[in-house]
């Protein structure tokens, strides 16, 4: 067999190997915190975890995990255009909207989080992309639900891998917290099932019978913590009402027992919050690795996180 047959013999091999096994999507959910407490005298200024200086540790993480798909949380528009450009010298873009309804594009007086979708734009294409609320009008701008604390948000991208026909959903949110004891707490763990049920209607609605990946912080926890500061409910209706895959139930470290570190340490071990931070999936989706990644850095003689949360990594064949 000459070269130029063999050659042609590897490159025919190679592509149905691919067409059998599928490709390797590496997919992140992090909330990274937003900017809004690290301004003059507020939380995270006066603690030394402002997020000018976590900024290089959390691009950092981003690079060093090799991601394809990265959910954010707590993200302001400002600090998703710094990440875009910082992470890979601009290879990687994102879609997002302003939670209190100011578009897509905010300006830099604007502390409003966003939920940003950053996608590596050297293998992935957007085809379609919205934001919804969280809310009984999901579709206005800006609404939430009846005596919650702010508005919520859904993000959703329809993604195409370049040079294939292989599309699929990525769903990015923030659910609602639930706090206090008595009424509040009904009302609270309320929303945040109400919030998985549009969320679920809103998937079928837009993604259809398409393979689909939701993530982000739904202040829900899978694993029982030590006291409750979340409730596993929304986190249970999203698994067997709705059927959605957990990629946490998958070659997991079982020793880190939070998603939530509160900027202190080791408290992830012996946490209130319990793994709030999800990936979930649905579709023709294998599962191959799951991380929760707890670096940290040096400032000083201080240790400190780049986050107030971890951010959970998994690597997907599809």
């Amino acid at each position: 067999m000459d070269v130029m047959k063999k050659g042609i013999l590897i490159l025919l091999l190679s592509i149905f190997a691919w067409y059998v096994h599928g490709g390797i999507l590496r997919v992140a959910t992090y909330n990274v915190r937003t900017e809004a407490f690290s301004q003059t005298n507020g939380e995270d200024f006066t603690s030394g975890n402002q997020w000018e200086k976590r900024r290089p540790h959390v691009v950092n993480i981003l690079i060093n995990q090799n991601l394809d798909i990265i959910g954010l949380q707590e993200t302001t528009y400002r600090q998703a255009q710094q990440l875009k450009s910082l992470v890979n010298n601009y290879s990687y873009n994102f879609v997002s909207e302003c939670r209190n309804g100011c578009g897509e594009i905010c300006n830099n007086t604007c502390w409003h989080d966003h939920g940003p979708i950053m996608y590596n734009i050297n293998k992935y294409e957007v085809l379609n992309r919205g934001t919804f609320w969280l809310s009984d009008t999901p579709n206005q701008k800006g609404s939430q639900y009846n005596n919650s604390e702010c508005p919520r948000i859904c993000t959703w991208a329809k993604f195409k891998v370049k040079n294939t026909n292989y599309i699929f959903f990525v769903f990015n949110t923030h659910m609602y917290l639930h706090s206090g004891d008595g009424i509040h707490h009904i009302e609270g763990v309320g929303r945040q099932i109400k919030s998985i049920e549009l969320i679920n209607l809103k998937i079928k609605e837009i993604a259809g019978d398409s393979p689909v990946i939701v993530m982000g912080d739904f202040n829900s926890q899978s694993v029982i913590a030590y006291g409750l500061k979340t409730s596993p409910d929304a986190y249970n209706f999203m698994k067997g009402v709705c059927g959605f895959q957990d990629c946490y139930t998958v070659n997991r470290d079982t020793t880190i027992t939070s998603t939530v570190n509160d900027f202190r340490r080791p408290i992830y071990l012996n946490n209130l919050w319990g793994i709030i931070d999800h990936i979930f999936i649905k579709g023709n989706f294998t599962v191959n690795s799951y991380s929760i990644i707890v670096d940290s850095y040096e400032d000083g003689n201080i240790r400190r996180y780049p986050s107030d949360h971890f951010p959970v990594v998994v690597s997907l064949t599809y």
